[in-house]
């Protein structure tokens, strides 16, 4: 399993078009106009996430699966 960030996920969160809206807070609308909420800790910036909740932001972010989002962090000329 790849391993993250908390710095990886807002990027993905920012590239998805998601803005923070309530302080760990982020959403909005993927450019599938499907609609994104995960809760990112950014102030823990350079911490890696857990496994567990990176599950989670797969699923929040609307990913097939962790290497899924992992090519969308490191692919920039992809879109969703």
């Amino acid at each position: 399993m790849q391993q993250f960030t908390f710095a990886d996920i807002a990027r993905i969160a920012t590239r998805l078009g998601l803005e923070n809206t309530h302080g760990k807070v982020w959403e909005g609308f993927d450019s599938n106009n499907e609609y994104c909420r995960a809760v990112i800790h950014t102030h823990h910036e350079g911490d890696n996430v857990p496994k567990i909740i990176v599950k989670c932001h797969v699923s929040d972010m609307n990913f097939k699966d962790v290497e899924d989002m992992y090519d969308f962090l490191n692919n920039k000329k992809r879109r969703r």
